[in-house]
This record gives structure tokens, C-alpha cells and sequence, in this order.
């Protein structure tokens, strides 16, 4: 078939700009699709009664703040949850949980406008649930005794939250930096009423209530999802933790406190038998960008940078017991810019897509209408062959270094793969995308095993000094310990570099069956 280079040049930028999973048939972006919902509403969960002793007389009035309490009844310390269930939904719903100063908010929306968190969620096919907790935005009925006042702290937050040190933005921030977004995000802050005993309860009354879910936590709101899965293990399926604040580990083996000018992070002991529950579900933590290494004297570098040393602890300690847990720092796989409030970040989309990914990596994404067996069957799909045909000299030695790259991936030899990358190449996943050096430490510390590509078709398309291979594959990996197998096309994207052959970008495209 006969291509002209600007033709060539036009469908090769269209391929680098495909993130998985694949775009349906009719070439519109899931993310840019009316979204089906079946059902949508609220309710409360948890929570308790206080009942004053005496008759109630309805004849006397003092006022409207101000009552007569005796024989009166108070409903308090529950839960709000908004919850959508699109059509065709997933099996296991996701449950939302925020953290300190805010509500469940920061899942649904973004202050300028765009999808939030759990909308991209809601597209990718789960149900979800979104929790105000105790005390806070739409559960403000709480029976802690609270002072409320005002407190100017805005320009606090900014900073240990990461978005820059106060007036300045951090250079590259995945957060627009405009006085109407500022504005918008911080009119999300709530007042907390609450003493936070009630946290795990009402977790625990919405688990008791869908039977099976995963949580999905923010921050402080980390904390409470560890105690509600060691309390509810035959419920909480798998913990999804977005930069969570603290942490447990079993008694007699929690790490020694870590210093910073935030007051520190030290773990918290919990009896073994407890641990456990954590050690047989899957586990994975996100951290954003701006985390430094050693100690600095911006409040929020020192906030967090103690917090994920000691995620590296606790993710450390659940996989020597046996567990399943993954540390993913953006900024190490090639995502840059976000800030304490990634699922609201600019990226958020790229986030969500590598949250969807991780849940189908573990088995996590079976429909509710059928078994996850048959689920796994519907993952590889019989693919539409490219044409048979005899390949030229030129075309073929491409299809030979294709096949030494898959043997190098599946070897680790990040020596060879070193020489076929092109310094500007491109690695676009179903998690997001990054650069050369990001993708051979990939390979190289074993984060994402390429164990076999099992190629059942290719094509080869050469224009002057750029080739396309096509591949359908079904790729056999093996992601945070556990081995997954899923049909992709991939597209593999080389440039003349004197008189060899290197890879400019590996693309690889989710196929959703025919």
C-alpha cells in the first residue's frame, strides 16, 4: 500500500496521541460520552440517637436556635452519601472518602468545571458512592461539642497542599493558577463538628450496606480505611489510597517516628490477627509530585515528605506479610505537577484511567450481570487479523527487532533496550505515559514485568525515516506481583538514527472486543 509522508506523518501523530484504553467504534472518547446512570440518589448511614429524658411539651416556645430540650430527640454522627450506579455498572462499587477540612466534594467535582473524580469513575463503569463524613458538609448533625469560628488559614493550605509556597505556584503544577480556580477550591473547605470516633463506624454501616465495595481514600481519610477493612474484611475487597496521612503496621514492628516540622509521622500498632485483613487485599497508594527526599524548611515539603517515607514502610511491611501492595510516586513513572489534590488536578482523567487499569489488573472489573470467570474471558477477545502478506526485506528486519524488543522487555536487558530507545521516545500505557529513562526503570526494577507477548498478527508501514509496526498481541505482564494477560494493539513507532533503526514510541491500545 502506497502512503505519502505527510499521510504517514499525520496517522503516526494520531497514534501518539492515543491513550488506552481504545476509543469505541464510533471514534467519540468514553471521557466525552453521555454517561447512562441507572440509578442516583442519597441516604445516611451509622450514626446514633440522643434522646433527653422527659415529656416533651409542645406548648412553649423559646426561639428557633434555642430549645427545650426534655423528651426531645436528636439524630447524630452518621454518614451522607451520594451514590450513582451507571447502566451495564460493575460488580463492586467504589466507595469515596475524603480527608481533613473537606467533604466528599473533592470526588465529584473540580473547581473549574471539569469531570470529577468519581464522574470518571462513573465512566469507566463503576458505581459509585461518594461519603460525607460525620460532622462534616452534609452530615453536620454531630454530638461532639465543637466551636466554630472564623479562621483565615487559606494561604496555610496552599502551602501543605502542595500547590506552591505561598504567592508562587510550583513551576509545572497540575493546578490552573487563576484567582477564580483558587477561589473556587478553597469555597469547598468545610468545618469539621466532628471528634472523629465515628469515622469507622460509618464506613463500616456503608460497607454492612453494599455487601461488598472498595474504597477509594484521600489524606486523612487514609487512616479510617485501614481500621474499616481490618473491621470489615469479608466487605472491603481492595483500598485504593490517594496520598493517605497515616498508617498502620502490626504490633511489635512499627518503624520509629519520622521527624518533620509538621510534628512528624509515626505509625500505629495494631494486634497481627488485625494486620492480616490488610495482607489479603489489594492495596494501592498514589502520591504526587513535590515531595522532596530530604528535610526542608517549606511546611509542605516537610509534611509529606514524612508521610511518604513512611507509605515506603507500610507498603514494605504488608508485602513481607504476604501481601499485595503497590507504592506508585507519580513523578517516577512520568507524571509530573500534582499536588496534594491530584483527583482534582488537571490530570485527574490520566489518574482515573491508571486507577481503572490497576482494577482490572486485579481482577476488580467484572460486570455485575456476569461471573467474573466469563468476565475474564470477555478480557481477550478474538482480534480482526491484519491481512496476510509476504513483507519486504526493509519490512521485515523491522519485525525482527520488533521481536528482539519483546525478548529484551521480557529479559530486563535494559542494556539493549537503552541502545533501541530514542532519547525522545514515548511510552504511552493504559496508566499514562512517560520517557525513555522512566520506562527502563520500569523494566528494570520489575514494576511492570513484559513476561510474553503472545503476536497473533503485524503490519509494517515505512515512510523515509519512520516506520509503524502494528501488533496484535495478547500481553502476558506481571504487575505489583500478580500476573495479567490482556489483548492490546500495539504500536511501535521508529526513526532512522544513522543507519539503524530506533524506537521513537511504544503505544499500546486496549482492545474491548469486537
Amino acid at each position: 500500500m502506497n502512503m505519502t509522508k505527510k499521510t504517514f506523518l499525520i496517522m503516526a501523530a494520531a497514534f501518539l496521541a492515543i491513550s488506552a484504553p481504545a476509543q469505541e467504534n464510533n471514534g467519540t472518547p468514553s471521557s466525552k460520552k453521555p454517561v447512562v446512570i441507572e440509578r442516583q440518589g442519597n441516604f445516611s448511614v451509622g450514626g446514633s440517637v440522643i434522646q433527653r429524658p422527659g415529656a416533651y411539651d409542645n406548648s412553649k416556645f423559646v426561639g428557633w436556635a434555642q430549645q427545650v430540650e426534655t423528651g426531645q430527640s436528636a439524630r447524630v454522627d452518621h454518614a451522607f452519601v451520594d451514590y450513582q450506579i451507571p447502566a451495564g455498572a460493575k460488580s463492586l462499587p467504589l466507595v469515596f472518602i475524603h480527608g481533613y477540612g473537606g467533604s466528599g466534594v473533592c470526588w465529584e467535582m473540580t473547581p473549574d468545571g471539569r469531570d470529577g473524580f468519581s464522574t470518571l469513575m462513573l465512566r469507566h463503569g463503576y458505581p459509585t458512592y461518594v461519603m460525607d463524613l460525620p460532622g462534616r458538609g452534609r452530615a453536620g448533625r454531630t454530638s461532639a461539642t465543637a466551636e466554630v469560628k472564623p479562621l483565615a488559614d487559606e494561604m496555610f493550605w496552599f502551602d501543605i497542599w502542595r500547590i506552591g509556597i505561598w504567592p508562587n505556584y510550583n513551576d509545572g503544577v497540575q493546578f490552573p493558577a487563576d484567582s477564580a480556580y483558587l477561589s473556587q477550591f478553597f469555597r469547598e473547605m468545610t468545618p469539621d463538628l466532628s471528634d472523629h470516633k465515628q469515622d469507622v463506624p460509618a464506613i463500616n454501616a456503608l460497607a454492612d450496606k453494599l455487601g461488598k465495595a472498595i474504597l477509594v481514600t484521600h489524606s486523612a481519610g487514609g487512616f479510617p480505611g485501614w481500621l474499616a477493612a481490618m473491621q470489615r474484611p469479608s466487605e472491603i475487597k481492595a483500598i485504593a489510597a490517594y496520598e493517605p496521612g497515616g498508617f498502620v503496621f502490626p504490633e511489635g514492628e512499627v518503624p520509629e517516628k519520622i521527624d518533620g516540622l509538621t510534628g512528624g509521622c509515626a505509625g500505629v500498632g495494631v494486634p497481627a490477627k488485625d494486620f492480616e485483613a490488610l495482607c489479603n487485599i489489594p492495596i494501592v497508594l498514589y502520591f504526587g509530585d513535590y515531595i522532596p527526599e530530604t528535610p526542608s524548611k517549606n511546611l509542605g515539603d516537610e509534611n509529606w515528605r514524612v508521610r511518604l517515607q513512611m507509605a515506603r514502610k507500610f507498603v514494605e511491611c504488608i508485602n513481607r506479610h504476604g501481601g499485595h501492595a503497590t507504592l506508585v510516586e507519580l513523578p517516577k513513572v512520568g507524571i509530573h505537577g500534582n499536588t496534594h489534590f491530584l483527583m482534582q488536578d488537571l490530570n485527574n482523567d490520566i489518574l482515573a484511567d491508571m486507577l481503572a487499569q490497576w482494577l482490572a489488573d486485579n481482577k476488580l472489573d467484572a460486570s455485575a450481570e456476569q461471573p467474573k470467570a466469563e468476565a475474564k474471558s470477555q478480557q481477550l477477545p478474538a482480534f480482526t487479523l491484519f491481512p496476510a502478506r509476504t513483507f519486504s526485506k526493509e519490512e521485515q528486519s523491522l519485525i525482527d527487532l520488533s521481536d528482539a524488543k519483546w525478548k529484551w522487555m521480557s529479559e530486563k536487558d535494559t542494556v539493549n533496550l537503552r541502545k533501541l530507545f530514542n532519547d525522545q521516545a514515548m511510552f504511552v500505557h493504559m496508566g499514562g505515559s512517560w520517557g525513555k529513562e522512566a520506562e527502563l526503570r520500569t523494566i528494570g526494577s520489575g514494576s511492570i514485568w513484559y513476561k510474553h507477548a503472545e503476536i497473533h498478527s503485524r503490519d509494517v508501514k515505512i515512510a523515509d525515516k519512520t516506520a509503524i509496526v502494528y501488533s496484535h498481541i495478547h500481553l502476558t505482564s506481571e504487575v505489583g506481583g500478580r500476573e495479567v494477560t490482556f489483548p492490546f494493539t500495539s504500536s511501535e513507532v521508529y526513526v532512522r538514527h544513522g543507519r539503524d533503526w530506533q524506537l521513537l514510541a511504544l503505544i499500546f491500545t486496549r482492545m474491548l472486543g469486537d
